[in-house]
């Protein structure tokens, strides 16, 4: 097949690349390329997507199918206008944020999704979600919905997430697993979980210990900072099994709209996976969500948070979506706990390339503080955030 890629360059968009050449296709990337090369194999066509004239190289050409990955309203009305009479089907990428309501637990596709912006409403101030569904409107104005595919991500995890919302977890119980314990707690106050140093951490285990049960730690390992939610639904995604998913629909002519992450599964459960990967063993603190927002630990994402905690219960069924559609239509998920192992692997294998580049290549100050810089935005906490929180917690 002739594959025509409106983007692939940066994390998804790349993974769809690299899966559509190793199934023998064709693939045409056109984008900026700021965030990145395309992969091997693959020809790049170089255009600015907010420009009148972004198709002229790629609308003489005929297109088996066209896939889409942006969250710009604007580029997709334009993209879907200018190709549609030169491609066979349109696959688009939106997103779970699409719906209107995130309330309901276990809805599925036919859940009402939010209306069309104000036109007056310019494109940068358009909500991720608002886009991402009045896009999708655009692609079966067009196309109909016998040429189109939609596909609603919901949380994005594996290798190579730079957001830490799939990584914090596993790197933070690894970190804690390889670190002497600085952190000391008075015999007042209880471990929420301290496992046998010999066996992994199970759901049952995350539960809070009866009175005669109170001991001080004497792990080697570190203690780790856990919001008190164990039913909390999470939901995640391997960003290499979306990616084969999405090349699927495409190569088997499948059409529809399809919400694609994993069934829900509780917290705690995550947490449990997480700690195996990371070989933790050391004592785990659950702690009050009131007490975490007031002491300014946001939830999800960004700096300073708690990733994929949702203090709203009204957005629990963001992480609770029927995805039997997907499934019947042959999307298939790696275990957590595959994904988890790969990103400790990603993780490490880029600290020890950075640790060799640090040791061999000498920098000046600009230098020196451009990394911590370029992480700003990463979600979780940092070491010196969550000791400072357990300590402040276990003193109250």
């Amino acid at each position: 097949m002739r594959l025509l890629v409106l983007g692939g360059t940066a994390w998804l968009g790349g993974e769809i690349v690299t899966a559509a050449l190793a199934s023998g296709h064709e693939v045409t990337c056109l984008a900026r390329g700021e965030s990145g090369r395309v992969p091997t194999g693959a020809r790049f066509v170089s255009a600015d997507r907010d420009k009148p004239d972004a198709y002229a190289d790629v609308v003489p050409e005929r297109w088996d199918a066209v896939i889409d990955l942006s969250r710009s309203l604007d580029q997709i009305r334009a993209a879907v206008e200018a190709l549609e009479p030169h491609a066979d089907a349109y696959l688009f990428v939106s997103s779970t944020s699409a719906y209107a309501s995130q309330s309901e637990r276990g809805a599925d596709e036919d859940a009402a999704t939010f209306p069309d912006p104000d036109p007056t409403t310019p494109a940068a101030d358009v909500p991720y979600g608002v886009a991402k569904a009045a896009a999708e409107r655009a692609v079966l104005a067009a196309f109909g919905p016998d040429r189109s595919a939609i596909v609603r991500p919901g949380l994005i995890g594996g290798p190579g997430d730079s957001t830490g919302r799939s990584s914090y977890w596993p790197t933070r119980f690894a970190r804690a697993a390889e670190e002497p314990t600085r952190f000391e707690q008075s015999a007042e106050e209880p471990t929420r979980f301290t496992p046998a140093a010999e066996e992994p951490a199970t759901t049952a285990q995350l539960t809070s210990p009866s009175d005669d049960d109170r001991m001080v730690p004497t792990h080697a390992q570190r203690p780790v900072l856990v919001p008190a939610v164990p039913d909390l639904p999470t939901a995640l995604i391997d960003v290499r099994d979306l990616a084969a998913f999405i090349v699927s629909l495409v190569e088997r002519g499948i059409r529809g709209v399809f919400n694609a992450t994993s069934p829900a599964l509780p917290f705690s459960e995550h947490v449990a996976v997480a700690r195996q990967a990371a070989h933790h063993t050391g004592p785990v603190i659950e702690v009050d969500e009131r007490w975490l927002l007031d002491n300014g630990v946001s939830p999800w994402a960004g700096p300073r948070s708690l990733p994929l905690w949702i203090d709203d219960r009204d957005w629990w069924g963001m992480n609770d979506r029927d995805v039997s559609r997907a499934l019947e239509a042959g999307m298939q998920l790696r275990p957590l706990a595959d994904t988890l192992a790969d990103i400790l692997a990603a993780e490490r294998a880029a600290n020890s390339q950075q640790s060799n580049s640090d040791a061999s290549t000498p920098t000046d100050d600009t230098e020196k503080t451009a990394a911590p810089a370029r992480n700003a935005a990463r979600a979780g906490l940092s070491d010196a955030e969550e000791e400072e929180l357990l300590a402040s917690w276990t003193t109250r």
